[in-house]
């Protein structure tokens, strides 16, 4: 049986608009880097959405276009301090 790619994007966990690279590193007091590739054109409404609501929930995320953008953004991530880490007892 044939399925689409739509299909089995959606079968893996796919969420429409969501960033195309994560970076689960916590620096700079943000919890983790998100980017939106583009190679041409403009994000689309719902990938502008999910950088408004990873930025409001303590995440870096942005959308750059080229490579050279791409490579900016990531530097200037690793760049920022590293995030404390508290743990259960509320002690760093």
């Amino acid at each position: 049986m044939y399925h689409s790619q739509r299909q089995r994007a959606k079968k893996t966990g796919y969420v429409k608009g969501f960033p195309d690279l994560q970076i689960c590193e916590a620096r700079g007091g943000y919890f983790g880097l998100f980017i939106e590739i583009k190679e041409k054109g403009y994000a689309t409404k719902e990938q502008q959405q999910w950088i408004e609501d990873l930025t409001a929930r303590g995440y870096y995320a942005v959308c750059s276009k080229g490579l050279d953008s791409i490579i900016t953004e990531i530097d200037k991530y690793f760049s920022y301090k590293d995030t404390e880490v508290i743990n259960e007892t509320g002690k760093q």
